[in-house]
């Protein structure tokens, strides 16, 4: 394929290269008519005094004086003019972001409104979480429902597996949980309690989150874990290590936690980097665990690690694991099974 990266390469040059050339052409374009006009005006302009007003030399030197001061406040604010015109197809696209980012953010409750009418146990997740006839589709005009009628519990404290193929509607539930949506009909109870009455961010706290592509950044083991919980202290790192099943492998590291990790994590394997990951999310101490396609991309050793490790934790929170491989979910309390965003009984 090299030829033809090449071939479309050259092809964006030429095209920003064409888009260069336009644009100088229209900027010094517009100056050459203005300095053109102005040239041709200021002829005219003295032509006329000389041969129909009969001006006194003096007096057009006077007039000659006055122009030379005032030209460059002309030639200025006629440069400014040239470049607000230049800018405003940018500045309304930026109006337009503005006023979509202020259309789609969230609203949230005041926080001591929020703490006395709907407070969230100190201790994290009670009773559970709950779906009631949800409904949720991303192009509501076109009435295709990513969660069509979707009712199922997920009971604190249990390990629950959500299942399905790829567009399922999986991750959308998860998107749901976390508030990142706001589902178009229906409810979702947290301890009973509505998500939409609830402060999002205090139970987005008791959330930890580990996605299918493990993201590091170019930092040491130690400040990638820090980046969830800044205040952790060293004690606390090590123990979130041993529950995700990865502290004998940082232990043998030259740097242990001071060993840098590389963009993405590419020093890592792709095993070691989830398991860090899933060792960042638990380091939060939080009381819903979601595992959105973790292992999918694991081979079957370092899946069975993660199995081990999330079996460990089994008791101790709450526990969301989504996938479509059934060898990951063998040891789950219950299996939720998603069809085209709708829960079914599985034969």
């Amino acid at each position: 394929m090299e030829q033809m990266h090449i071939a479309e390469f050259k092809e964006l040059r030429e095209k920003i290269k064409d888009n260069f050339v336009r644009f100088n052409r229209v900027q010094t374009g517009t100056q050459m008519l203005y300095k053109v006009g102005a040239a041709v005006f200021i002829s005219i302009f003295f032509y006329g005094m000389v041969n129909f007003i009969h001006t006194q030399p003096q007096e057009i030197l006077l007039i000659i004086v006055i122009f030379a001061r005032l030209w460059p406040r002309f030639s200025s604010f006629q440069g400014g003019l040239q470049q607000v015109a230049m800018m405003l197809p940018a500045f309304y696209s930026v109006m337009d972001f503005e006023r979509q980012c202020m259309k789609e953010r969230e609203i949230f409750p005041e926080k001591e409104n929020s703490f006395e009418k709907y407070p969230l146990n100190p201790k994290g997740l009670q009773k559970g979480i709950e779906f009631k006839h949800v409904f949720y589709s991303y192009n509501l005009e076109q009435g295709n429902y990513a969660v069509r009628n979707l009712t199922f519990d997920i009971p604190a404290g249990s390990t629950t597996a959500l299942v399905g193929v790829s567009g399922s509607g999986k991750s959308t539930v998860a998107d749901l949980i976390t508030g990142m949506l706001t589902p178009q009909e229906g409810l979702i109870l947290i301890d009973g309690v509505s998500l939409a009455e609830l402060d999002i961010h205090l139970w987005r706290k008791n959330i930890g989150y580990v996605p299918q592509d493990a993201f590091l950044f170019n930092a040491s083991i130690q400040n990638n874990m820090l980046w969830s919980c800044p205040q952790a202290e060293e004690k606390e790192i090590w123990q979130a290590l041993k529950l995700a099943a990865v502290d004998d492998f940082v232990t043998g590291l030259p740097g242990r936690l001071d060993t840098v990790v590389g963009d993405r994590g590419v020093r890592l394997s792709g095993g070691e980097r989830q398991r860090i990951v899933l060792a960042r999310a638990l380091l939060r101490k939080p009381s819903l665990l979601i595992l959105d396609e973790a292992t999918s991309s694991l081979d079957r050793e370092n899946e069975k690690r993660i199995q081990k490790a999330i079996e460990s934790l089994r008791g101790r929170l709450s526990i969301l694991i989504i996938t479509h491989r059934f060898s990951t979910i063998r040891n789950t309390d219950r299996i939720v099974v998603l069809e085209k965003g709708t829960k079914i009984n599985p034969p």
